[in-house]
């Protein structure tokens, strides 16, 4: 078996845990998300981009809901969603 370092263990667990979304559609969807963001964070455009958040919840797929994030972002993004 692999061993992973703490990040790395952690990063594979939400990337391949059940219930998260996989498949050849949703990769296509996610790498589109990426090359439109360059790898740059779409929010603060000050890191790079690793995940990608929905902006009306995980059922709404079209690629202009959804963003390519950096890790700290999806907190901010949330923060500003219950402030509004």
């Amino acid at each position: 078996a692999r061993s992973y370092c703490g990040e790395c263990s952690w990063r594979q667990q939400r990337l391949y845990s059940p219930g998260r979304q996989r498949g050849r559609a949703w990769m296509k969807r996610r790498s589109a998300v990426m090359r439109r963001a360059g790898g740059i964070c779409e929010h603060c455009r000050n890191r790079l981009a690793d995940e990608i958040h929905h902006l009306n919840g995980v059922e709404d797929n079209r690629l202009e809901s959804l963003l390519a994030v950096c890790v700290g972002c999806p907190r901010e993004l949330e923060a500003e969603k219950v402030q509004s």
